[in-house]
């Protein structure tokens, strides 16, 4: 059995999900949030985070930091990924403000024909990524994998037909974007620095109501401000409206940039921040797509749940859901060259493998070297056994052919049988 635990973390809050995993079946074990206290310190809370885990988690998926993160969407005129390993690097370092040796580039392939490869990269500098490592080992979390937050949302995607599908999670303090491919492939997937606690805010000021009356009504829906429900309130939707502007306007500007070929036409909405009663209504008025909420359950597919999840954990299920189909090899992993993971044996196994075969090799021909030298000193042993049969029939009238007794009779012929006269020259 090995326990599993894929951990959506940032300066404010965590989600996590924890499951066992066998051959047989997989099994949630927890699933639990946490919120950074107003006077806690960014260490005490990642802390208390890990000592909210349970213990004896054998590998750890955890989420990168977002706000250091770029993606980029490339297009190559040609087929050959060869050509592209080459070819991404140089078409990258233009397009950022570091030299590319600084910068620690992740990189999935989204689309391939013969004649062209489309590419998703995600870059964050390599200082930046050290001490977001350096912070997770703090706080003893050492993860196999670390991915953006948004590369693994298109997981949570149940439906398979063939067309392109967006998933939003509205978060706390930022929203996560990504978008699956006709093929089923991630296609795109980026942060927006835009969360719930921006849209209270706004809410608060244009309604002139407190926090408390406003979290009132968002988690129960029936609470009342100033004797009048909040969703009632005349200038309820208009200000909603405006709250939700630059968070639209971000996804109309993805929506229009990306290749006709990944545009999506249908949007799942999840995420902390997503059960604002007429969030859908408004994104779809405002993007003209078919807006739908995600049911997180119903994504965490071949899973035995049996316990409650909201939508605050759909980054924390969709890393979950990307490790347990692909391994390390999930989209976006930016533990790779340096900065990979070295804590299990079985990821130098390819390396092993390439070593032990060649020593294999090298054995072999040693092996096959030696042999061959055998059988070449055998065969002159043997031209030279020859020679000396021939030779001592000349001398001595008869073939003998060691040469340790030919050479004792050349050199002393009295001790020769009389029936084996020495042959004298000019006879």
């Amino acid at each position: 059995m090995t326990r599993v635990a894929a951990l959506d973390i940032n300066e404010t809050n965590a989600h996590f999900v924890v499951v066992d995993q066998t051959l047989r079946r997989t099994t949630m074990v927890t699933a639990e949030s946490l919120k950074r206290g107003d006077d806690e310190d960014l260490p005490d809370f990642w802390n208390r985070v890990r000592g909210a885990m349970p213990g004896a988690v054998e590998t750890l998926v955890c989420s990168a930091d977002s706000k250091k993160i770029a993606t980029r969407l490339i297009h190559f005129p040609f087929g050959d990924q060869r050509k592209v390993e080459l070819a991404l690097e140089f078409e990258l370092d233009g397009q950022i403000p570091y030299d590319i040796e600084d910068v620690n580039v992740a990189w999935c392939r989204v689309d391939h024909s013969r004649t062209s490869t489309d590419v998703l990269t995600g870059l964050t500098p390599k200082v930046a990524f050290t001490q977001w490592l350096d912070a997770l080992e703090e706080a003893d979390f050492n993860p196999k994998c670390i991915v953006p937050p948004a590369s693994s949302l298109s997981e949570l995607i149940v439906s398979r037909t063939p067309e392109p599908i967006a998933v939003l999670s509205l978060g706390s303090s930022e929203s996560h974007l990504a978008v699956r491919g006709s093929g089923g492939e991630l296609a795109y997937a980026r942060s927006i620095h835009y969360g719930g606690k921006r849209l209270e805010s706004f809410l608060c000021q244009e309604l002139k109501v407190s926090r408390e009356e406003l979290q009132r009504f968002y988690n129960g829906g029936d609470e009342w401000a100033s004797g009048v429900p909040i969703n009632q309130l005349p200038n309820f939707k208009t200000a909603f409206r405006r709250a939700l502007e630059p968070l639209l306007s971000d996804l109309a500007a993805t929506f229009k940039v990306l290749p006709p070929h990944f545009a999506p036409r249908h949007l799942l909405v999840t995420g902390s921040a997503s059960r604002w009663d007429g969030l859908s209504e408004e994104i779809r008025s405002h993007l003209d797509l078919d807006v739908q909420h995600l049911n997180v359950v119903e994504s965490f597919e071949k899973v035995e749940i049996g316990l409650p999840l909201g939508p605050e954990f759909a980054v924390s299920v969709g890393m979950m859901l990307s490790y347990l189909r692909k391994g390390r090899n999930q989209p976006l992993n930016l533990r790779h060259k340096e900065f990979s993971y070295t804590g299990e044996l079985s990821l130098y196994r390819g390396e092993g493998i390439r070593l032990g075969v060649g020593f294999a090799v090298l054995f072999l021909l040693a092996v096959v070297g030696n042999i061959g030298e055998y059988y070449a000193a055998s065969s002159v042993e043997q031209e030279v056994n020859a020679g000396f049969c021939k030779a001592t029939k000349q001398i001595v009238g008869r073939e003998i052919c060691s040469p340790e007794a030919a050479l004792s009779i050349v050199r002393d012929p009295g001790g020769v049988d009389s029936s084996l006269e020495m042959a004298r020259p000019g006879r």
